[in-house]
């Protein structure tokens, strides 16, 4: 059911978007640090998995981007005599990039720590049968050259369980 995991993603890419989403962890975030974190920060998402390479030949690209995907799309059979019941993975990655390495794990970590927050305020319910209990995984990749000179990217994969009758 590829619509499943299309259907996941646009959820999950309106709770971003959404006032009480990633703008607010993003002020909550430099208020606690006394600094605009992401002064520059304008929330576009991309909803497909593509490289930063090819994304950036495509349109002009800012920084730091969001592309929020389905991973993969699991009918496990959970509960029988549906016609779907399994989960959908998700997946945020995080594109940083910036001229210089001074600063730049710290800002990804307070990107993915926002995101994070955003991720603990929308456990449970999503409606249409999707419900996400909160958990998540975390991985950070190396240091790139790309972007403006440099790129960093931190990934974060969640499942969100849908059941169809």
């Amino acid at each position: 059911m590829p619509e499943t995991g299309s259907a996941a993603t646009r959820a999950l890419i309106g709770f971003l978007k959404a006032e009480t989403g990633l703008p607010k962890a993003i002020e909550e975030i430099s208020l606690r640090e006394g600094t605009a974190v992401f002064p520059e920060f304008d929330l576009s998402v991309l909803d497909i998995n593509v490289p930063p390479d090819l994304a950036e030949r495509d349109r002009p690209t800012r920084y730091p981007s969001l592309v929020v995907y389905c991973d993969k799309v699991v009918n496990d059979r959970r509960e029988k005599f549906t016609r779907f019941s399994g989960y959908a993975q998700l997946v945020i990655q995080v594109r940083l990039s910036q001229e210089r390495l001074n600063g730049f794990q710290r800002r990804l970590q307070l990107m993915v720590e926002a995101l994070t927050d955003v991720l603990e305020g929308i456990r449970g319910d999503w409606g249409g049968g999707m419900h996400y209990s909160g958990a998540y995984e975390i991985t950070y990749g190396q240091v790139k050259h790309g972007g403006r000179h440099f790129l960093h990217t931190g990934t974060i994969s969640l499942p969100v369980n849908i059941h169809h009758s």
